[in-house]
């Protein structure tokens, strides 16, 4: 049985993208771009993970995060982001996120990422929590 699987993103590019890395090998149930969205889905169709940008409006993935850990929604939570800032990462995880990914590298961590989260086993992009610069900021 496929893994259930919501992209939530506010740049088409990027849903795009992710989808293109999902695709093959999970069966996303819901493309969406805005956190209102994403969660009017994640409770509707009860994926088992959903991808959430960090950085949507005017609800934004820390919110969305916030909402689906305090309604217990049975969910793994990927939180994808342009910026590698540790201080976003560490939010997200505290929030609830099992995972956060670097836009800049998703060919290389998201599926790993979902792995992990849906393991509930927390997974950040190599370099982020040092600091280390991974940017896909334009």
């Amino acid at each position: 049985m496929l893994i259930r699987a919501i992209i939530a993103d506010d740049h088409e590019e990027f849903r795009r993208r992710i989808y293109s890395e999902l695709a093959p090998q999970f069966d996303v149930v819901a493309v969406v771009e805005s956190g209102e969205e994403a969660l009017r889905e994640v409770k509707r169709l009860r994926p088992d993970v959903a991808v959430l940008d960090l950085n949507m409006g005017p609800l934004n993935g820390i919110d969305v995060i916030r909402t689906l850990v305090a309604e217990q929604t049975p969910v793994a939570i990927v939180v994808v982001s342009a910026d590698a800032d540790p201080l976003s990462a560490q939010a997200a995880l505290s929030s609830g996120a099992a995972a956060f990914v670097v836009k800049s590298r998703l060919s290389d961590d998201l599926k790993t990422a979902i792995e992990r989260a849906l393991r509930r086993v927390s997974f950040v992009s190599p370099g982020v929590l040092d600091g280390a610069p991974h940017s896909d900021r334009r």
